[in-house]
């Protein structure tokens, strides 16, 4: 989405301009990294392009439509292929119209005589780390091998994304399952058995009048939760970007999913910073540009701060501990860290780290996925109970006064 901004640059001057970021906390990342050191305001743009239909007919790349850029975009550089006829056959072959749209501008540049990693931030979709890495190996003559590892890096991220949104769908297939089933019931089963006990003229107990109250409200006044549904959507879209602190930390501390949560967040901080450090990045630089894909308002806010003291000449290690409030960051990481600070083995901690914590994730996934399916059966079950319940209990003790 887009975001409005005015913000004080390093000269002193106020500037006013929009970003493109995912939310408010990435927005100032992006914002911290081109070096406005104080956001005076910073609001999502109402333009055209961030409208609903907008969003949902122009869909964003996915890691996977990344990954087979930025791996084809290598083989076309190893080849000996000019970058704008390599851009114009890949322009061809790409379905996403977001990305095919980036490359366009991406190529308008390249034919201007602009560097590539210059070209690729212009386009403002591709990720700010990437670019930076690209500026490195373009500097050091290792522009293929620098679109190379970025390929693999957005492939095993996505890789691990896939699969922790893999672990989630039994719960949303359960939820829609439990929906269907109410609704059916609440159409097909509910009005014949209201109307039985009304012809009977039987007494209702509590839970059968609100079972055919819900009932009725469905039947009868089910534009209500239509316009009800509509009203939600647009609560959050607005406040979505206020709430998402709230949500992170929903997400930190949610019980069984906290382990995956916080696994994946760890393999995401040193898989991110095991590629940028190697690259020629600064150490203060990598931290602003990992925190920019983070994607979590609690992580991101301790890099940008341990960024600082960094900066400052504390180690990382103890900058990130003293800024991290909502203990995110595994103490066993900030060890390894610290260890490897003081002996020159930052790049091998960070690689071996980001292979442990990929397995982390894997493992805790499966767990997850293995004990959420019975968990998420028991309001199924109460659902149909209770509707039950309310349904035979009239039966039961109009049976019982005959006897």
């Amino acid at each position: 989405m887009e975001f409005r901004y005015t913000a004080v640059n390093r000269q002193g001057q106020s500037e006013s301009g929009s970003c493109s970021a995912r939310d408010k906390a990435h927005a100032l990342a992006v914002l911290r990294q081109r070096g406005f050191h104080k956001i005076e305001k910073l609001a999502p743009s109402d333009g055209a392009g961030d409208s609903f239909l907008g969003r949902i007919f122009q869909a964003q790349p996915s890691s996977w439509d990344f990954y087979v850029f930025f791996r084809q975009l290598a083989a076309f550089v190893k080849s000996g292929e000019s970058l704008p006829l390599a851009l114009a056959d890949m322009e061809k072959q790409q379905p996403n119209a977001q990305l095919r749209t980036a490359m366009k501008v991406t190529r308008s540049h390249l034919e201007k005589g602009e560097s590539c990693a210059d070209a690729l931030e212009k386009a403002k979709i591709f990720p700010p780390f990437a670019v930076h890495i690209i500026r490195a190996g373009e500097s050091g003559g290792g522009l293929a091998d620098a679109l190379w590892e970025i390929g693999i890096y957005l492939k095993q991220t996505g890789e691990i994304e896939k699969a922790r949104n893999a672990a989630l769908l039994p719960i949303k297939l359960i939820l829609a399952a439990m929906a269907l089933c109410i609704v059916a019931i609440v159409f097909e089963l509910v009005p014949k058995y209201k109307r039985l006990y009304e012809d009977l003229d039987i007494p209702l107990p509590p839970i059968t009048k609100a079972l055919f109250i819900m009932s009725d409200t469905l039947q009868y006044h089910w534009y209500i939760m239509i316009v009800g549904v509509i009203v939600l959507s647009f609560l959050w879209k607005r406040f979505k970007v206020d709430m998402k602190p709230s949500y992170d930390r929903l997400l930190l501390n949610l019980p069984l999913y906290n382990k995956v949560y916080r696994n994946l967040l760890m393999y995401r901080f040193t898989k991110t910073m095991e590629l940028l450090l190697p690259a020629g990045i600064s150490i203060v630089d990598s931290l602003l540009l990992t925190a920019d894909v983070m994607n979590n308002t609690a992580a991101t806010n301790t890099l940008i701060k341990a960024r600082d003291r960094v900066g400052q000449g504390y180690s990382v290690a103890s900058s990130i501990r003293e800024n991290d409030s909502s203990r995110v960051f595994d103490y066993i990481i900030l060890n390894f860290l610290a260890t490897g600070q003081a002996t020159g083995g930052t790049n091998d901690i960070l690689r071996d780290a980001s292979v442990f914590y990929r397995e982390m994730v894997e493992m805790t996934t499966e767990r997850f996925s293995k004990m959420i399916g019975p968990i998420f059966l028991l309001p199924v079950a109460g659902s149909v109970l209770f509707i039950m319940l309310a349904v035979y209990m009239p039966l039961f003790k109009a049976m019982e006064g005959l006897k």
